[in-house]
């Protein structure tokens, strides 16, 4: 029960950072080229939209693999890499190995 209720705490923290972020950055890099430009709010405006539509995107990636239950590491291409080779018959070496290990402490 506290792991779902940190769980989600920190799902909806990491929504509204991923949201904002680009909506801030987008809204100081077009306040800065309006003021290189002498172009007023327009390319403020402009990139504010593409902010919030970036965001957008972000957190509907997120929502959607949290709804799918995918894990990021399953996610990554390094499972797929290591299966195929198992398929084919080849071996994966020390270094790959360790490579996948270390990715799974990071999820």
């Amino acid at each position: 029960m506290k792991k779902d209720i940190i769980k989600g705490l920190s799902l909806v923290t990491q929504m509204g950072v991923t949201m904002l972020t680009p909506v801030v950055l987008c809204l100081i890099l077009g306040n800065f080229l309006d003021s290189l430009f002498g172009t007023a709010p327009i390319l403020m405006l402009l990139f504010i939209v593409l902010g919030v539509m970036a965001g957008f995107r972000s957190v509907y990636m997120i929502s959607r693999d949290m709804y799918q239950g995918e894990d990021s590491f399953e996610k990554t291409n390094v499972k797929a890499y290591m299966e195929k080779d198992r398929k084919d018959g080849t071996e994966t070496t020390k270094k790959e190995k360790e490579d996948t290990t270390d990715a799974k402490h990071f999820t």
